[in-house]
């Protein structure tokens, strides 16, 4: 009984240096399509045709506690165009009056990460953020002669991101990283870790 004993704390002791000896902290740059700030903006059936002027560029930081789990947070920006076509009538006739508008997102979110399989040199996860956004819109009227004034909005919105599948793999210290999930980050996500 005393040798099992000692060699349970014998093994435990050698994980726990192993453990000591990796990388505990990532930081990450990422660019993701899809956002949800990108995908869900119809305000008041108001027909859109978005487009994507910067795509949602984001730094990542996590700070592993053990093989499983780490914690950590999220900066994203976004930049997206929009062009508005609203209805109208100028003497009788009915057409469509155009606004392009600019939407400046910057989303900021602590984050939960949950490893599956974790090795020095390949990871499976996924992670889950919740957060706000300040979002700065931009509003300028194409056709001048209804006297549609120009303006500027500023609004909190919820941020998340929940990440479904995280893949990162490569060196020690630089890791390639795909994910796909849904929030402020985007459907698909590629980027670059650094640990250390």
């Amino acid at each position: 009984m005393k040798k099992l004993f000692i060699s349970i704390l014998f093994l435990l002791s050698a994980s726990a240096v192993v453990d000591a000896q990796e990388k505990k902290n990532d930081i990450s740059v990422m660019y993701g399509l899809g956002s949800l700030h990108y995908l869900c903006e119809n305000e008041g059936g108001i027909p859109l045709y978005t487009h994507i002027k910067t795509g949602a560029l984001s730094v990542q930081y996590i700070r592993r506690i053990n093989r499983i789990l780490g914690y950590g947070g999220i900066m994203v920006f976004e930049k997206i165009g929009k062009d508005e076509f609203y209805p109208g009538t100028r003497g009788g006739d009915n057409y469509g009056v155009s606004a392009s508008r600019t939407d400046c997102v910057f989303s900021l979110m602590p984050v939960l990460r949950s490893n599956w399989v974790h090795t020095k040199y390949f990871n499976l996860y996924n992670k889950i953020g919740l957060g706000a956004a300040f979002v700065s819109e931009k509003y300028k009227a194409d056709d001048k002669s209804l006297n549609l004034p120009d303006k500027r909005e500023s609004v909190f919105e919820p941020a998340y991101q929940f990440t479904l599948l995280g893949l990162d793999f490569g060196s020690e210290r630089i890791h390639a990283a795909v994910e796909l999930g849904f929030g402020s980050q985007g459907l698909g996500v590629l980027g670059v870790k650094y640990k250390f």
